[in-house]
């Protein structure tokens, strides 16, 4: 197999706003914390696969179709074998103009020099790829995770749920050329929210693949991030009850947790993966839920505390009669070898479906990601709408979601999975 990588930074001087929390005033005015990247990896087996991973809260999809065409246009690679996916870091300029205002709005001279740089990074990777061999390894990243959502006597609260569900399993895929190290690729799901100033920072993601390139040179490690939509980072207050505000410091702390569980993976002795490559992009639509009245829309745009949800309650109310019933969604499965699988999801998936997915493929190992390709919001288990909570009910402004996706809409995606699984 040939492997190609490329590394390119995406810190900007422009003054642009910081996104990822519902506020419109994180104003960057040039000093960082550290430096975001988009780093893309070319495996080229039977046929090719480009992983591209951005330091953003998420790819647009119509801008990702858009930068997927050129890459073909040069690469040859079509669209199913080019997988876009964020790492969700809060504390990046916006890269979507379909994400609302209220939590980062959009710069275009940003968003350009964001997807071009996308392009070059992946045909960059194509056309370098040398011989070398591929492995994937697992190992536990523990104490960097906890649940969000925790139920009490019928309400679920944004509180630490130290008993709920999580998946501390990190996949790491290497790829060796030479003899030397020249690609880590990581999945792990968890939030990247630790901190929320006015600095850029790639948050604890990028700190544990800066860690794993400054001990090997020439080394990409490129971060994939998994199904977090409800999971985030230990930041806990001492009673353990809510979550405290975290600093720097914490960033760091989380980052070498990343890192060295990433470094016992990839010193195990792995298993390998083989050149037979295959990809497919399944694309469908999710229902919505039903509008409500434009003079409710009217009464929220004005009296209700929360900014996203005044902002998308003046957009439905400006578009009432052209809100659409269903939005778009995709699923995206590249099959690397015999035995291992990678499923992409659009939107803020919850991790519920990272182990329904995993169990439709007994005897491989399927790592699955969220944030890929696009944003649809928050992507819920049909359990969580008798819950409540900000997932299912608070979140769908943030992506123009209105009151939210259909409760069906868990089956309809695992169905879809497993068809391309079977295929």
């Amino acid at each position: 197999m040939k492997i190609g990588t490329s590394k390119k930074c995406i810190t900007t001087k422009l003054p642009v706003y910081l996104a990822g929390f519902d506020t419109d005033t994180r104003n960057f005015v040039g000093e960082k914390h550290d430096d975001i990247f988009i780093r893309a990896v070319a495996l080229i087996g039977k046929k090719p696969v480009i992983i591209v991973a951005g330091d953003a809260l998420a790819f647009s999809r119509d801008l990702a179709d858009k930068t997927a065409e050129k890459i073909t246009e040069a690469t040859g690679v079509p669209r199913e074998a080019i997988l876009f996916n964020a790492s969700h870091t809060h504390s990046a300029p916006q890269a979507s103009p379909l994400v609302s205002p209220g939590i980062g709005p959009y710069l275009d001279e940003y968003g350009e020099f964001f997807y071009k740089t996308a392009e070059e990074a992946a045909i960059e990777a194509f056309r370098t790829a040398e011989e070398g061999v591929v492995t994937y390894h697992t190992a536990e990243a523990n104490g960097i995770s906890v649940n969000r959502r925790l139920v009490v006597n019928g309400e679920c609260r944004f509180a630490p749920n130290l008993t709920g569900i999580v998946n501390n399993e990190l996949t790491v895929i290497k790829a060796v050329c030479g003899g030397k190290t020249k690609a880590l690729i990581c999945e792990f799901a968890c939030h990247p929210s630790t901190i929320g100033d006015d600095m850029i920072t790639s948050d604890y993601p990028g700190a544990g693949m800066r860690f794993l390139e400054e001990e090997n040179e020439g080394l990409t490690a490129l971060f994939i991030q998994g199904c977090c939509g409800n999971i985030r980072v230990r930041s806990l207050n001492e009673s353990k009850t809510g979550f405290d505000s975290a600093t720097y410091d914490n960033v760091l702390e989380y980052g070498r947790l990343l890192h060295d569980a990433a470094v016992k993976a990839a010193s195990s002795a792995g298993k390998p993966v083989s050149d037979d490559i295959s990809c497919i992009l399944d694309r469908f639509e999710i229902g919505m839920k039903p509008k409500r009245t434009r003079r409710e829309y009217a009464q929220e745009m004005v009296f209700s505390k929360d900014l996203c949800t005044r902002v998308a309650a003046a957009r439905y109310y400006d578009r009432y009669n052209e809100l659409p019933e269903t939005t778009p969604f995709s699923v995206q499965r590249i099959t690397l070898g015999d035995t291992l699988e990678l499923v992409a999801l659009e939107g803020e998936v919850c991790i519920e479906f990272d182990y329904s997915i995993k169990a439709m493929a007994p005897g491989k190992h399927v790592a699955v990601a969220g944030y890929s390709n696009g944003m649809a919001g928050y992507i819920c288990t049909e359990a969580m709408y008798d819950e409540g909570g900000y997932e299912p009910d608070r979140s769908a402004s943030c992506y123009y979601a209105r009151e939210g996706f259909l409760p069906d809409t868990e089956k309809l995606i695992l169905a879809h999975a497993k068809s391309i699984l079977e295929k």
